[in-house]
């Protein structure tokens, strides 16, 4: 297959957002017409249905549609929402059949409604069953397969000149009016809980190249989920925080009774719904769903249509998804379908399944139900197991909490907690081991991608549209016409020989060998490294290339050359930086780096050049303090076990004291610099002082049970459900190499990242550190804090202080540190009106400082993140010794 494409970001983020909402979603044209309603207007999208195949599709725009299904009798269910469903029976044969359908308007009566007590909307007890088994929903089946047939097609009704010249650039051609599609044909294989394998049988592209399009990932999304990337679902456990909910009706369909509820956002937000859902009563889950949201880029359309593949057990088998809208000149539609055959379902026999007919819960059986005489062997059994007593006792708690006419969110919350309990058991089943497989595995098949028009023609299970077909065309024509011959101007010549030599001298390059092990990459003259201020090194141009030769997966070597002259300072600084990695599957890295530079005090979190250049240059403020480092710094991580690092370093350094060598600015020229001395309240200037220092440093690190993944014999770390706990210790040797230092340092913490879902997180870390011998210690080696004072910044930090100077909070003593931080969409200012219309999040966090003869400071802050894709705005107090002293602010653009 043909490397993808890199399509402009905002199609890739529609068609995503697009495949995001759809958990599953293939067949042409043995049985084949149009669906109208009743004005003999085409239905778009509606869902065809065959039952006794367990096989969909839809029809295209033009209300069209095609399925391909062996000689046989059967029964065709055809759906729409807004329209009664039909039934027919057809008879296929050898030769194809057209079944015209006309649909009419679905009635919805409202006779039945009941209102209670307190007056509460009859939906928000169904509503309240449909959450509390969503679980079981999402988790009721442990394997199928799938044909599956997906189709993503974007329309163009404007392209601006800018953004066609930003797209010839990567040569890609688009104007106003063209249409773009990209249609793949797979087998899809699941197993639960969350395990995909595609077999891409045939891919077919007008896209500038194929479009790399990752179905599986989306498969596993779904609407039973508390959250679908930043959406919030309407079945969510915490959904009604965020929405109401208005009961409009019923209809039947078959033995079943179909609920129409009105999906309405408590709140202007783009990570809400608004719509409708269908659901079947008593079964207490999806029929149908149509809802909205909003994007940056206009409103999005989401239909999903299920049916039911097996007695009582109900999947999608109908996906369409319509956008229209723009941004930055680029007005345009994007459409997205698919239509899947199941084959294979196979239930979950952990999960605790519901009798449609009394809402008895009951165990699932992979196969048939129980015989009488297989209940009886079960009864006559002298003492049964006592996984089966407990499943018994949940059994019962379920099926009193489902009987219920009106359930309580206290009730709706035991029943998800039940029902998860099953879901928690299977997931343990399956993953025994600490290694994790790729849960989604993708195999092309040879030659997918060269498949003829007759192939899809006969194939294709959703007919396509006057767009699309000239789409084909066009690129079939494009494929015949010949290159173009190789004529330039002079001025053309003159100009490519300015780029081919000139341009990686400012630009930078990336120079590969002909089998792609050997790189060497220049980032040219021009680049926010090349150039800097200070008030010690004054102007300053670094420059430097990298070298990189990689062998077998997990075994490389970099090497960095670098030289940095500092012109004030009239100073020539240089060095090199190298890197091995080795032992892929104990991840091993080493890295041995020397030379003379200029360092920042504080190495651990120094402020970034940049900014601190601008800074001084504007505003008069240095805020980085510096001394010169000669140097040999050799550093070596690697897996002692799963889960247990171990991180040894050994480093000569000759420290030696600036102090600053220009008072040059742009503004504020009569007002001196601040002399380069670290505001700290115990440093001295023994700490400060030219001194040579060797230091052994050794850690350890582990984290227990963390899952990994191996990639061509390279492992990988994925997560784990424990803290991290490290213990550290430093020396500083007195005598070896001339080395002045002693001092000994211990350090021990934690810390832990829990992943609420894929939009919530909550983080804590608590660390402490002791110096038992401090008799003579550079300032350097003083315990470090992140500490981040500037007004700008441009990386996120979670676990900083951001009102002390960069040197404050560090000590030769002991010291005790705690941070503890949790982002959500929605905390406080989300809620209020105007800014709930925006995909920002909120982060509110909190931090501990203690030390000898120093206040006990603390630090509380709130941000408004993600603001316009990536900024931060956040204000913060801080209080010594629990007082109120300081308030600040900042603004975050993240850039790394």
């Amino acid at each position: 297959m043909s490397k993808p494409v890199s399509i402009p970001i905002y199609i890739r983020l529609l068609l995503f957002t697009a495949a995001v909402l759809f958990p599953q979603l293939v067949r042409s044209q043995a049985l084949n017409g149009t669906i109208t309603d009743q004005k003999g207007d085409p239905i778009p999208y509606a869902t065809v249905f065959i039952k006794e195949l367990a096989q969909g599709t839809t029809s295209n725009v033009d209300g069209k549609y095609g399925i391909d299904v062996p000689e046989g009798t059967y029964t065709v269910i055809y759906r729409s929402l807004g329209y009664a469903p039909q039934s027919i029976t057809v008879k296929v044969n050898k030769k194809p059949v057209s079944q015209n359908i006309t649909m009419v308007d679905q009635v919805h009566q409202l006779s039945e409604i009941r209102v209670y007590g307190n007056g509460e909307d009859p939906a928000y007890p169904i509503m309240r069953h449909v959450i509390g088994l969503s679980n079981f929903h999402k988790n009721q089946i442990e394997s199928y397969k799938a044909d599956v047939y997906l189709r993503g097609t974007v329309h163009f009704k404007k392209v601006s000149r800018i953004i066609r010249n930003q797209l010839r650039k990567q040569k890609v051609e688009v104007k106003s009016g063209d249409t773009f599609v990209d249609e793949t044909y797979s087998t899809i294989t699941f197993d639960a809980p969350d395990h995909y394998k595609q077999v891409i049988k045939s891919v077919n592209s007008t896209f500038p190249d194929i479009v790399d399009f990752p179905v599986m990932k989306f498969f596993a999304a779904s609407l039973y989920d508390d959250n679908i990337d930043i959406l919030i679902s309407p079945l969510g456990r915490n959904a009604f925080n965020h929405y109401k909910y208005v009961y409009e009706g019923f209809s039947y369909e078959g033995d079943y009774t179909i609920d129409k509820i009105k999906v309405i956002p408590r709140r202007r937000s783009k990570q809400l719904f608004s719509g409708y859902l269908y659901i079947i009563d008593g079964l207490w889950c999806l029929h149908s769903a149509d809802l909205n949201f909003d994007t940056p880029f206009g409103e999005v359309n989401v239909r999903q249509v299920f049916d039911e593949v097996k007695p009582g057990i109900w999947m999608p088998v109908g996906h369409n998804y319509a956008f229209e809208g723009g941004i930055l000149g680029v007005k345009g539609s994007v459409h997205f379908g698919g239509s899947v055959k199941y084959r294979d379902v196979v239930l979950n026999p952990r999960l605790i399944a519901v009798n449609p007919i009394n809402t008895m819960p009951q165990f699932a059986d992979k196969t048939e139900p129980q015989t009488e005489n297989q209940d009886s062997v079960k009864e006559n059994k002298s003492e049964p197991m006592g996984h089966e007593v407990e499943d018994g006792k949940r059994i019962a708690k379920v099926a009193k909490i489902l009987n219920k006419e009106n359930i309580t969110n206290r009730d709706m919350n035991k029943l998800s907690r039940l029902v998860s309990r099953e879901s928690k058991i299977a997931e343990d089943e399956g993953e025994q081991s600490l290694e994790l497989k790729d849960k989604n595995q993708q195999v092309v098949v040879s030659g997918a991608e060269n498949k003829d028009s007759a192939y899809w023609n006969e194939i294709r299970p959703i007919p396509l549209t006057k767009n699309e077909i000239e789409s084909f065309e066009k690129r079939d024509s494009l494929k015949t016409v010949a290159p173009k011959s190789n004529i330039f101007t002079s001025s053309q010549k003159r100009s490519d020989f300015l780029t081919r030599y000139f341009g990686p001298l400012f630009t930078g390059k990336k120079w590969t060998n002909r089998d792609t092990t050997f790189h060497v990459s220049y980032p040219g003259i021009i680049n926010l490294k090349s150039f800097g201020f200070n008030a010690v090194d004054g102007w300053k141009v670094h420059q430097e290339i990298t070298f990189n030769k990689t062998g077998r997966p997990g075994h490389a070597f970099w090497f960095t050359p670098w030289g940095t002259w500092a012109i004030n300072r009239k100073a020539v600084l240089w060095g090199g930086k190298t890197a091995l990695t080795y032992a892929p599957m104990h991840r091993g890295i080493a890295n041995l780096d020397f030379g003379r530079k200029t360092s920042d005090f504080n190495s651990l979190y120094a402020i970034d050049p940049f900014i601190n250049a601008v800074a001084s240059l504007f505003f008069k403020e240095n805020y980085a303090r510096y001394y010169e480092n000669r140097y040999i710094d050799f550093r070596n991580r690697i897996d002692l076990a799963n889960g247990l690092v171990f991180y040894g370093g050994f480093s000569w350094n000759d420290r030696r004291r600036l102090e600053n060598s220009t008072n040059y600015s742009f503004f504020r020229t009569d007002v001196d610099y601040l002399n380069n001395l670290p505001h700290n309240h115990v440093v001295t200037d023994a700490n400060l002082n030219s001194q040579i220092n060797t230091v052994l440093k050794l850690k350890i690190e582990y984290t227990p049970r963390y899952y990994y993944r191996v990639k061509d014999g390279v492992k990988k770390m994925a997560h784990s459900d424990f803290p991290t706990f490290w213990f550290q210790y430093n020396k500083g040797i007195k005598g070896l190499f001339n080395s002045t230092a002693d001092f000994d340092y211990l350090e021990a913490g934690l810390k832990q990242g829990i992943r609420i879902n894929s939009a919530t997180s909550f983080t804590y870390e608590i660390r402490g550190g002791w110096f038992p011998n401090r008799k003579q210690i550079h300032f350097s080696d003083f315990s470090q804090t992140n500490s981040q004072p500037s007004p700008v910044l441009f990386k996120e930090f979670r676990h900083g202080f951001f009102i002390p100077g960069y040197y404050e909070l560090r000590t030769d003593n002991r010291f005790i540190e705690g941070h503890v931080s949790y982002k959500a969409p929605y905390i406080l200012l989300k809620y209020l009106p105007g800014i709930s219309n925006t995909l920002w999040r909120e982060l509110v966090w909190a931090g501990y400082y203690s030390m000898p003869s120093y206040p006990q400071y603390t630090e509380i802050g709130y941000s408004l993140i993600e603001v316009l894709f990536n900024g931060n705005i956040g204000v913060f107090a801080g209080f010594d010794d629990w007082h109120y002293s300081r308030v600040g602010m900042n603004l975050v653009i993240r850039i790394y």
